[in-house]
């Protein structure tokens, strides 16, 4: 049985009535439920394809989104580079002690360049002792990402030295965690290996920058006998370039010092370069491209998904044929059942839309489960 339909009066083709317009609409959402509970095989097909397409191109962007297009936590993410090290044309080495320092003494493209070694922290004080992954940094190691403490403050360049190395900075998610979130925690002596240190800041939960989860971190304090050591690469080293400046200004300049110390130290500094590449980029590494080319593949499946259902109604408009020709018959105009179709179409999509949010949350929950580490 066909759904009564309005006749379009004069007044309501010149815009008339809103009430009237919302009562139309309300009744072709009515009638469009009915035609697709007289046809749930159909419904089914068409929904269902949406749906997966919907949901699995929403889970993917919102990989994308979170890893690829969030911006980083950090000041001036477009000039925070990691510096490393490149032997024969392989990148990504760790720096020594000595050519991190004269690297730092040598070149005038940074305002500040900082190096971290990665530690595991036995903190003693309390009933439980447990072990915490951190890093020894020096002292200019928080102004290249320009992030201010939580509380407290950060540490000073005379810290950085042997025997003035006796502070320490907590992560928040630790001090929450092991200490309350009290605000009195700045100031306190912590055993840290054994020994008493003082905290003096708190970081907020947000600084990662090596998505290592690090959670304490202490001054790198090196020793003359460490500097003097040249072959032994251990530093993850950072760097905030001035602004304005060209990264590949930047590189040469590095590269000047490079060139430098391997006429000074030729053996252990035999074939070794300079490299640097924004953080961001690095820390990404390959999975950025791999994100957005499975989001370029499931783009394509709803795309495909949206062809099928698309066939899928217009084989069944092809069986609709005497039911429009008596709209037609009985007054009704081009557009009007087009309005009507077009409303068919928008339950259908919202529906699959529902289903869409269904699949891509579990989709999400699959994918941080599989996800690796960082």
């Amino acid at each position: 049985m066909l759904e009564p339909m309005r006749h379009p009066g004069p007044s309501y083709q010149r815009g008339g009535d809103r009430r009237e317009w919302l009562a139309d609409l309300l009744d072709d959402t009515r009638y469009a439920l009915r035609q697709i509970l007289a046809a749930p095989a159909f419904a089914a097909v068409a929904i269902g394809t949406l749906g997966l397409g919907i949901g699995g191109t929403t889970a993917i962007f919102s990989a994308v989104r979170a890893v690829v297009l969030r911006p980083w936590p950090w000041a001036h993410p477009e000039r925070t580079m990691i510096v490393s090290e490149r032997w024969r044309g392989i990148e990504g080495g760790s720096l020594t002690a000595g050519n991190f320092t004269d690297w730092r003494a040598m070149t005038s493209s940074f305002d500040a360049m900082a190096a971290e070694q990665l530690r595991s922290f036995a903190l003693g004080d309390g009933d439980t002792p447990e072990r915490v992954l951190g890093g020894a940094v020096s002292a200019d190691f928080f102004a290249v990402f320009g992030i201010a403490p939580l509380k407290g403050r950060l540490f000073r360049p005379e810290e950085d030295a042997p025997g003035n190395d006796g502070v320490a900075i907590l992560g928040e998610d630790l001090w929450r965690r092991r200490y309350g979130a009290d605000p009195a925690i700045i100031g306190r002596a912590i055993q840290i290996d054994g020994s008493p240190v003082t905290v003096v800041g708190v970081m907020p939960a947000s600084f990662d920058p090596s998505l290592s989860q690090e959670q304490i971190w202490r001054p790198l304090a090196l020793t003359p006998a460490q500097i003097a050591q040249r072959d032994s690469h251990y530093l993850s080293v950072y760097g905030l370039l001035k602004p304005g400046l060209p990264p590949e200004r930047a590189l040469a300049d590095l590269n000047r010092a490079a060139d430098a110390l391997r006429q000074r130290y030729p053996v252990e500094n035999e074939d070794f370069s300079a490299a640097m590449r924004p953080l961001g980029e690095f820390l990404l590494g390959a999975v950025g491209s791999q994100l957005w080319v499975i989001l370029g593949a499931v783009s394509l499946v709803l795309l495909i998904a949206c062809g099928n259902v698309a066939n899928l109604l217009l084989a069944r408009a092809a069986t609709r044929r005497r039911e429009i020709a008596i709209r037609a018959a009985v007054g009704a105009g081009t557009g009007r059942i087009v309005r009507q179709l077009l409303s068919e179409s928008l339950v259908m999509s919202v529906l699959a839309s529902a289903l869409g949010i269904v699949v891509a949350e579990v989709m999400i929950k699959v994918l941080v489960t599989a996800a690796p580490a960082g």
